[in-house]
């Protein structure tokens, strides 16, 4: 079955290294670490996490026994600002937005259904908290 909703590899990374972080609260998590239990290349999981550094939600600490954390606690930090940070602001994808056009078009009277469809999924990853990944 094909989804609706597809999520990036880039946006995956970005949601386990933050509850990666959130499940050893406070302590210092060794990128290397992270991406041997993701399977992830270690090198796109600092792009990753460079993203997440610039929008405040981790913090990295350099040396021997450097690594990343969370800036905040988890219960404060949405799924929404996670995905927002490593791939910008989320919208429906072009060919979903295409196909809402014409449906708009085809039913003017009814409501866009994937209008209504998107505002709901918006609404969960912005009440949905990091914590409750961990």
């Amino acid at each position: 079955m094909k989804s609706l909703i597809s999520v990036t590899s880039k946006a995956r990374l970005g949601l386990i290294l933050v509850s990666e972080l959130a499940h050893h609260s406070g302590e210092l998590v060794s990128l290397e670490t992270v991406a041997k239990k993701a399977e992830a290349s270690k090198k796109f999981l600092e792009q990753v996490a460079g993203e997440l550094r610039r929008a405040g939600i981790v913090e990295g600490v350099r040396g021997a026994s450097g690594g990343y954390r969370l800036t905040r606690d988890a219960s404060s930090i949405t799924i929404a600002e996670v995905m927002n940070a490593v791939e910008g602001p989320m919208a429906i994808g072009d060919c979903t937005a295409h196909s809402a056009s014409a449906f708009a078009k085809a039913s003017a009277d009814k409501p866009d259904i994937l209008a209504k469809v998107q505002g709901q999924v918006m609404a969960t990853l912005m009440n949905t908290k990091v914590a409750d990944l961990v």
